[in-house]
Formats: structure tokens, C-alpha cells, sequence
């Protein structure tokens, strides 16, 4: 691309060597005209008497006089080329300031530009750059306008390649508005910028420069690094401490669940022993109508240890693993069915072994918080619990006939403690629940799968 002072000439010139050829000929006509008048004035000197003289004489005048006529017109069109030669060097001058104006105004605003500003021939050289882009690169420009792609020197080796490749289908007529690429500068110093890409076309269409604008995003993608990393660990501290809660939750449930086991189960028992002693005692003694009292009491006292016993499990749990999570979902199951009087069943299909200790219980959790809601607010008779293993995920799912999870108190903190459980072992939890009973599904996929 040329520089703006090029065309400063461009056209006036063309219309300059038509006007001198025309002032050139007006000039010899005029010139060949006067010659002639000199030889029929000398003639007319030798030429004293006679007729024939005179006839001569005055076919001379005649001829003398059309000459002259025509001389002035010669010398009119002279004068008038003349005029318009003046007129239009007057606007070459006009018009060379107004373009002088113009290109000194567009490189004063190319150069403020604070990004780097380059126009890029076909052939690889840089035919104009901006102050910003000769200081932050350090060539000298005249052999940038010379040598072909000397401005790849700035890009890694390991880069050039594909900058190459752009620069290619750019001028192939691809649309590449912008890009990201590692540069040197001048000291040698690794940044990356931002391209932005305009392509120039001649009169017959065809691609004839790039006008590439390079902006330094170097501190602003670190910075974007650092907020990202800054998240990533505030994530990760939010995950830890969320884990922390749950495990705290769990070892208080554990603490609880012993003390029903040690305290109020043996009490229970202790009590049940007692009460079975004292019968033996009455039975001796003849005291028919207070054994049978007593025996009510000791009824009560074997299902409030057997009560005791079931809550002491729930909240205590034995270890449970990949190996051990559908047994323990067995027994969950039955001490459901024998202790709350509903139809109560359990299925498994697949293996789940593999499974970790952590995921293992929060999946049992979360299949014993189902069945709790299902007794106390879905009022279920029947209820199902599957467990469905494959390589690639496990899924536990609950299933109920109640009448939906709707009748359940608003302060009830089953389900935002099931969708908790769910988001830290990374689980997928959805409940479907409507008036004709509740599904509950919770599917977590195995490592292999989730780095597939």
C-alpha cells in the first residue's frame, strides 16, 4: 500500500503532457506561419511593375492575409493554452498541499495509535507501522519494507507455523476478525497479544494488504489467571469445609447413635430383666392379675429396645463401602419393614464395588432420608429401593406410592440435605414427585466415566 504523499501528483500529471503538446503545436504553427510571411514579403519586394506583378502582388495579399488570420488564431490558441497551463499548475499545487495536509494529519493519527498498527503486503513486508510497533519491536522499517516476513522473528518458533497460516488464509479470503498469539519484542520478552484484522482490496477485488492491530493482553490474562485461581481455591476451601460440616454431622450422628446403643438400650434391657425377674416372683406368689400387667409392661419395654436399637443403627451405621453398600441397604430396608408395618423391598442389579467409603454413605444417606420422608410425610404402604450398579455410574432409587412430597412441613430439611450430600460426591439427584407418589434418584459416575 502506498503512503498518502504518493498520490499528492497522481492527477495532475496525467493531464499535463496534454496540454503542453497542445501549447507545442500552437507554438509551430505560429513559428511556420511568421516564415512563410517573410518569404512573400520579400517577394513582394522584387515584384515592382506589371500586370503580372500586380495579379501576383494581389494574390500574395489575399494569401497574406488568410495567413495572418490564421497566425492570430494560432496565437490565440497559444495564449489560451498558455492560460490553462497556469490554471492547472495552480491546482497541482492546490490539490499537493491539501494531500500533503491530509497525509501528515493520518500519520500524526497513525502514530498516536497506542496499540500496534501494521499494514502487511502479500508478500510479507510490512509497508507501514506505527510508532508503538517500531519501538516495541525494534526493526529498522526500511528492512521491514524490504525483506519478507522479517517480522516472524518475533513470534516462538513453536508458533510460527500457525501465524503463518492465518496470514495465508487471510489473504485467500477467509474472515479471521481476530487472534491470540505469544510476540517477542525487542529485549527478547514473551507477551501475547490480540489481533484484529482488516483486509484492503485493489480495484479488481484481489487482497492487497492487511491492516493488523496488535493490543498487549499480556497482565490482562494474568490477571483473569489469578481471579480464576482465586475462585478455584475459594471453591476448593468452600468443598472442604462443606465436607467438614458433613463430617462432623456424621461423627455427631455416630455419637448419638452409641449413646442410644450404651445408655438407653441397656437401660431398656436392664429394665426388661427386672420386669422378668418381678414375673417370676408374682408367678410364685400366686398374683395372677399383676403378671399379666406386668407382662403388658415388658411388651412395651422390648419394642421401645427394639425402637431404640433401630435408631442407634440408622444413626450409627457399621463402615460401609462399595462391597458392603447393598447390605447395608438390605438392612436398612428390613428394619424399615419390620418397624414402620409398610410393604418394603429391596433390588439390586450390578456390582458396586470400587466405590469408596465417602461416596458409599452418602449414598445410603441419601436413601435413608427418602424412606424417612416417605413414611412421615408421603404416607407410603408401599415402598421400593433399588440399587443399579454398571462400570460406569451408580444409581440409587427410591420409590414410593404416598401422596407427593407437598404435605411435607416447609421447614423440612430432608431435601436440601439429600441435594447437599448429592454436590459433594458430584452426584446427579432428581425427585419426581406428584400426588400419586415420589421417585427419588441419585446417579454418581465412576472416575473412568467422568474422565471419559
Amino acid at each position: 500500500m502506498l503512503p498518502p504523499e504518493a498520490h499528492a501528483d497522481a492527477v495532475p500529471a496525467r493531464t499535463v503532457p496534454i496540454v503542453a503538446t497542445a501549447l507545442a503545436l500552437a507554438l509551430g504553427l505560429a513559428v511556420g506561419l511568421a516564415w512563410l510571411d517573410a518569404r512573400e514579403l520579400h517577394a513582394l519586394i522584387q515584384l515592382r511593375h506589371g500586370a503580372a506583378a500586380i495579379a501576383l502582388r494581389g494574390g500574395l495579399l489575399r494569401n497574406a492575409m488568410l495567413r495572418w488570420l490564421a497566425q492570430a488564431a494560432a496565437v490565440a490558441l497559444l495564449l489560451a493554452n498558455t492560460l490553462l497551463l497556469g490554471l492547472l499548475l495552480r491546482e497541482r499545487q492546490r490539490h499537493g498541499r491539501r494531500l500533503r495536509e491530509i497525509a501528515g494529519f493520518n500519520s500524526a493519527l497513525f502514530d498516536t495509535v497506542g496499540a500496534l498498527l501494521l499494514v502487511i503486503d502479500r508478500e510479507g513486508r510490512i509497508v507501514r507501522l506505527n510508532r508503538a510497533a517500531q519501538d516495541f519491536m525494534g526493526d529498522d522499517p526500511e528492512q521491514l519494507r524490504r525483506k519478507p516476513f522479517l517480522w516472524a522473528r518475533h513470534l516462538p518458533p513453536e508458533q510460527r507455523d500457525e501465524v503463518m497460516s492465518v496470514f495465508t488464509r487471510l489473504f485467500q479470503g477467509e474472515a479471521i476478525p481476530r487472534y491470540d498469539n505469544p510476540w517477542l519484542d525487542g529485549a527478547g520478552q514473551l507477551h501475547l497479544l490480540e489481533w484484529r484484522n482488516t483486509v484492503l482490496h485493489d480495484r479488481s477485488g484481489q487482497a492487497c494488504c492487511v491492516i493488523t492491530l496488535g493490543v498487549d493482553v499480556t497482565q490482562a490474562r494474568r490477571a483473569e489467571a489469578r481471579q480464576r485461581e482465586g475462585e478455584l481455591r475459594e471453591l476448593g476451601e468452600r468443598r472442604r469445609l462443606e465436607l467438614e460440616i458433613v463430617r462432623i454431622g456424621t461423627a455427631e450422628q455416630e455419637r448419638i447413635g452409641r449413646e442410644i446403643h450404651d445408655g438407653l438400650g441397656q437401660q431398656l434391657t436392664a429394665l426388661g430383666m427386672l420386669c422378668a425377674s418381678l414375673q417370676r416372683r408374682l408367678a410364685s406368689q400366686g398374683q395372677l392379675q399383676e403378671i399379666d400387667t406386668l407382662q403388658l409392661i415388658q411388651r412395651h419395654l422390648q419394642a421401645a429396645t427394639a425402637e431404640a436399637r433401630s435408631m442407634a443403627r440408622g444413626l450409627s451405621p457399621m463402615r460401609i463401602d462399595g462391597n458392603s453398600l447393598g447390605q447395608a441397604l438390605r438392612a436398612l430396608v428390613d428394619d424399615v419393614h419390620r418397624g414402620a408395618g409398610v410393604s418394603c423391598r429391596f433390588a439390586m442389579r450390578g456390582d458396586s464395588a470400587g466405590i469408596d467409603e465417602e461416596v458409599a454413605t452418602h449414598l445410603y444417606r441419601i436413601a435413608q432420608e427418602a424412606l424417612n420422608n416417605a413414611l412421615k410425610h408421603a404416607r407410603a404402604t408401599q415402598v421400593s429401593v433399588q440399587l443399579d450398579a454398571t462400570p460406569y455410574r451408580v444409581r440409587v432409587l427410591v420409590r414410593d406410592d404416598g401422596v407427593g412430597l407437598g404435605a411435607a412441613p416447609r421447614d423440612n430439611l430432608g431435601m436440601p440435605i439429600m441435594r447437599h450430600r448429592a454436590a459433594v460426591i458430584e452426584g446427579l439427584l432428581r425427585v419426581d414427585s406428584s400426588p400419586a407418589g415420589t421417585t427419588v434418584r441419585c446417579t454418581w459416575r465412576r472416575p473412568q466415566a467422568q474422565a471419559h
